[in-house]
């Protein structure tokens, strides 16, 4: 699976450096509109918008248990 990651730094020939020595593929982006385009892409896949429901499924499970186990009020 492919990820996005989004780093905005300074030293961007440091960062690719690293990345050419480890033999990982990478693009650079820099124009707001490229990566725009491909977070609405990413958005628009069916799979990775499954995963993401289940992970906050299980999260909400998380939050509500922390919350009901708590003797302290929250309000």
């Amino acid at each position: 699976m492919k990820e996005i990651i989004i780093v905005e730094t300074e030293n961007g020939e440091k960062i690719k450096r690293f990345l050419d020595r480890e033999h990982e593929t990478y693009k650079v982006y820099n124009e707001d509109e490229k990566w725009r385009q491909d977070i609405q892409l990413a958005n628009q896949d069916e799979i990775r918008n499954k995963e993401i429901a289940e992970w906050d499924a299980i999260s909400d499970e998380d939050e509500w248990d922390n919350l009901t186990n708590n003797d302290e009020s929250w309000n």
